[in-house]
């Protein structure tokens, strides 16, 4: 049985964490488009239902001290009181800053068959609406030329 959690409880539909092996000069710009890239998320999700699937998506930057020790995206863990999946993704070590937002419009698509994947081999039923909803807008955001130009623009304060 599911219990029921309180609105105020309930987690994000979608949210982005990252974890970094060490900032260096190679990937702090990439970290910083990533960041930008979560504070999308944050923006866009409100106008969505936060019922459903929800995931958690942690980027694992590779950086001078660890360095992931998977590739891809997958699927970790569900807590199911209230249908959170923890979702990994490895930044590959050569991406640059320009490349992210078609690299996480990759990872937010990977993400959806990681979980559709992971709930059909468990044999568990979430609603997948909002999710879908939400991600199908970001991926739209990603594409657009102003995402980039924001994400560069931003970068390049950070450097000076």
């Amino acid at each position: 049985m599911v219990r029921s959690v309180p609105e105020r409880e309930q987690p994000e539909l979608l949210s982005i964490g990252m974890v970094t092996g060490g900032l260096s000069s190679e990937n702090r710009a990439v970290r910083d488009a990533l960041m930008a890239f979560a504070r999308v998320v944050i923006r866009e999700r409100v106008a969505f239902v936060n019922e459903g699937l929800r995931l958690n998506i942690v980027f694992s930057l590779p950086g001078p001290m660890i360095q992931p020790d998977y590739e891809g995206v997958h699927a970790q863990r569900l807590r199911r009181q209230d249908g959170h999946l923890l979702v990994v993704a490895a930044v590959p070590g050569e991406l640059k800053a320009d490349q992210v937002p078609a690299y996480a419009a990759g990872v937010l698509k990977a993400a959806l068959q990681e979980a559709r994947q992971w709930m059909a081999k468990r044999r568990i039923l979430y609603d997948l609406t909002s999710l879908q909803a939400l991600i199908d807008d970001l991926v739209e955001t990603l594409q657009a030329d102003g995402f980039v130009a924001e994400a560069a623009r931003r970068t390049l304060e950070s450097v000076e």
